[in-house]
């Protein structure tokens, strides 16, 4: 039994299957959406290309742009970014996830066109590299801004784990200003952020204000099933491939030995539901 078919097992529902089950006997894995991908060329990393093998089950992926952590002029980065989900192959649907620096003048007309010219479902904000904190006064008027537009926003509150990070200084992000912003109609998911979460009573506070999360830096023994049993519903499949290999996400949930009706959740219908409003 090769590695890839065993990550599916669980995500079928099965407790176990022969390993003599010819491959037109096998289950077909469960549909997946990818809230947290990346496309483009990574700072400082040579990293391979974004693929989705069709054992993975990854119908739909939601793609950022690693060119956005460093390029000044992100309109360029979007259109090239859009283009690239435009064009990516195979039946895996890619959703492009714009970047705004709303401590830039012109932010505003950045966001338009994420929201108009490129149809973008949302935003995928950097506030480490584009140097603010969540209280910046820009960032509640961008937040505003995207709820009328009708757009997600994520928030990337970590990009690497600090003991592998390239020398360069970036802000520390905390997400707790963020129960206050929220208002109706804004939806936001903060990237990598469980990592920094040591104050539980924050981590309470943003899951009660719908603050959602990905779950490809939970880190702990069954991590995903503790998360769960504590804060269920507030995560979302997110794996921040290419950095990391995708199969380490579905090796989280393999390992937490889920319920069925929870790994389903997880992989997409929570994702679906959170974005129910989307063409």
């Amino acid at each position: 039994m090769n590695r890839r078919h065993l990550l599916t097992l669980p995500l079928a529902g099965l407790a176990a299957t022969p390993v003599s089950l010819p491959a037109e006997a096998r289950p077909a894995p469960l549909p997946v959406v990818d809230t947290q991908v990346w496309l483009g060329q990574h700072p400082w990393r040579h990293l391979p290309e974004l693929s989705f093998p069709e054992e993975s089950g990854v119908t739909e992926a939601w793609a950022g742009s690693f060119e956005s952590w460093l390029h000044r002029d992100l309109d360029e980065v979007n259109s090239r970014l859009a283009e690239r989900c435009h064009r990516f192959p195979g039946p895996t649907r890619l959703r492009a996830f714009g970047a705004v620096d709303p401590t830039r003048s012109g932010w505003e007309e950045t966001l338009r066109r994420c929201a108009k010219d490129h149809a973008m479902p949302g935003l995928r904000l950097l506030p480490g590299p584009h140097g603010y904190d969540l209280e910046h006064p820009a960032l509640v008027e961008c937040l505003a801004a995207a709820a009328e537009a009708r757009l997600l926003v994520q928030l990337a509150i970590r990009l690497e784990d600090a003991r592998t990070l390239a020398q360069v200084s970036w802000k520390e992000v905390s997400p707790a200003p963020l129960p206050a912003l929220m208002r109706p109609g804004l939806r936001i998911q903060l990237l990598n952020a469980l990592p920094t979460l040591a104050d539980r009573l924050l981590l309470k506070r943003l899951v009660d204000a719908e603050i959602r999360f990905d779950h490809a830096m939970l880190e702990g023994i069954a991590g995903v099933a503790q998360f769960e049993e504590k804060l269920p519903g507030a995560l979302l499949f997110g794996s921040y491939a290419p950095f990391f290999i995708a199969e380490s996400a579905h090796l989280k949930l393999v390992e937490s030995a889920l319920p069925a009706t929870t790994v389903i959740d997880l992989c997409w219908r929570r994702a679906e539901a959170w974005s129910s409003h989307l063409p």
